[in-house]
């Protein structure tokens, strides 16, 4: 575990600089949100067909290259014949990249830019609006002046290295979050957003699962806002990697691949940096979702009338229910039918929540953790609303809410080299205490399922297709700089940040 040295902000500082985006011709695909789509890492099988059907331009055929899928090349303008080189996707990929810069598909921009990037999204029925400066961020390894929030898997990273191998380019920026404490970024930005701008799309539709959107970019190309978007990015440091560890991870490697193929190319390298869209800390668009932990690998939980898990050779229910209760005080709360919605009562603080009614109606979007607000979903502690969990399949039609016990210290089950503000993370605590210790999984072994939809977790529990969902409170943007600022990481899958940054929208060449 990578810990930061004392000074290190002060002297490794973020760097950013301007670029010549690629951009979609609008006279040719006609409606940008057609051609879009999330990055690759939240795309299924069914969503990625989704979107090689909503536009031949789609840029699904470039972000996430499918190469048994035939439609890769048909609806690219490309003849399979012309290249028969084609035999991976990633080759495919790349030779559609150049087909649609020669055809003016995808075009330069002529002069170097910072993007203004304004994403509309409803949630709740609300427009809501989250503000992201896209720039070119200088590599530099974790600790230098950017740093990883949470930890991530030990899964192959040759995938979007072959990508980056084979078309030189990044499609989507990584997400990263700074902070303005004195607004001075801010101010720029609001100034930019007041002239023209160069994309304005329409709402993407909510087909694919992020929802309604729609996106606007301006280009700042004046050369004394740039300077001083550059200067002031030397303050803000440390920047934090919201989403796109991975992505970094890879983009650090191929940096090495290019420097020890042209060890004279010098640092200005197009190579040596890496598209990003920051975001402000304090940004009233950023929301961030809990993900919610689906077991799978124990013995099944049976029907509630035998009680047992296992069809009855398995550990009585009664005896987990108890194991858990060594630690944590357990209330059952029953499930409305066909009702998928959160009731939470907003108390006069906003880090207060509590459950308004004795019955509980699970929503597919969790409400969010919203910058300043942090309301906590199954707290009753004020000081405290990531302190308790939510657990579906231990009784059959109620969701157990656990709160650890007073009288119970839960630290000698934690590692012991981890930060205070790792321990005390209700995560953590489901991870060290629960699966590990009582339910003896590992969560490196397949064991458990992820999601940010409880309305899903209920589901595939009363499906037979889980045994147990575990559902946790939205992280706090506090507890995340908390994390950082200790030297440590969150645990994996910790948080997810909605919406995605879209591909396609602005492309950055590595060439």
């Amino acid at each position: 575990m990578w810990r930061p040295v004392k000074g290190d902000v002060c002297r490794l500082n973020m760097e950013i600089r301007p670029f010549c985006g690629i951009r979609y011709s609008k006279k040719i695909v006609g409606d940008l949100a057609s051609v879009i789509c999330p990055p690759y890492d939240v795309i299924t099988p069914e969503t990625q067909k989704c979107y090689y059907q909503r536009s031949n331009y789609n840029i699904i055929r470039l972000e996430y290259p499918c190469p048994e899928n035939p439609e890769l090349v048909s609806g690219s303008g490309l003849q399979p014949t012309e290249y028969p080189e084609l035999v991976s996707g990633y080759k495919k990929a790349a030779a559609i990249f150049r087909e649609w810069l020669e055809r003016g598909i995808l075009k330069f921009d002529d002069i170097p830019a910072f993007y203004l990037h304004d994403c509309y999204f409803t949630y709740l029925g609300v427009e809501k609006r989250r503000r992201g400066l896209i720039a070119c961020l200088r590599l530099a390894p974790w600790g230098s002046g950017i740093y990883p929030h949470e930890e991530t898997s030990l899964r192959d990273k040759s995938d979007r290295l072959q990508l980056m191998r084979a078309c030189q380019a990044n499609f989507s920026p990584l997400f990263c979050l700074y902070q303005d404490p004195k607004k001075e970024i801010t101010s720029i930005l609001s100034e930019v957003a007041q002239s023209s701008p160069i994309i304005s799309s329409p709402l993407t539709g909510e087909d694919e699962g992020e929802g309604d959107q729609r996106h606007i970019v301006w280009a700042i190309t004046e050369s004394k806002l740039q300077q001083r978007l550059s200067a002031l990015s030397h303050q803000v440091s440390p920047v934090i990697m919201a989403d796109g560890h991975h992505r970094y991870e890879t983009a650090l490697i191929y940096q090495q691949e290019r420097t020890r193929l042209s060890p004279k190319s010098g640092s200005s390298q197009a190579f040596n940096y890496v598209m990003v869209s920051l975001v402000e800390f304090s940004d009233p668009g950023l929301f961030i979702f809990p993900v919610h932990r689906l077991v799978r690998s124990i013995k099944p939980l049976s029907h509630p009338s035998t009680d047992k898990v296992g069809g009855g050779e398995g550990l009585p229910l009664s005896c987990l229910i108890n194991r858990l209760e060594d630690f944590f005080t357990l209330e059952f709360i029953p499930l409305v039918p066909r009702q998928i919605r959160w009731e939470v009562r907003r108390a006069s603080s906003l880090n207060a929540s509590i459950i308004s009614s004795s019955r509980v109606r699970l929503s597919s979007r969790p409400s969010p953790d919203k910058v300043g607000g942090g309301e906590g979903l199954l707290s009753n502690r004020p000081e405290r609303s990531e302190g308790s969990l939510g657990v579906l399949g231990l009784k059959h039609g109620y969701l157990a809410l656990l709160r650890e016990r007073q009288n119970v210290s839960l630290i000698d089950m934690l590692p012991a080299n981890r930060s205070q503000v790792y321990q005390k993370f209700d995560i953590s605590i489901l991870n060290h205490v629960i699966l590990d210790k009582i339910l003896g999984l590992s969560i490196e072994e397949g064991n458990i399922a992820y999601t940010a939809d409880a309305a899903e977790a209920q589901q595939r529990v009363e499906s037979g297709e889980c045994q147990l969902a575990f559902l946790v409170n939205p992280p706090q943007t506090k507890t995340i700089k908390a994390v950082v600022d200790a030297g440590d990481r969150m645990p994996r899958k910790s948080t997810y940040f909605y919406p995605k940054m879209p591909a396609g929208l602005i492309i950055n060449s590595l060439d």
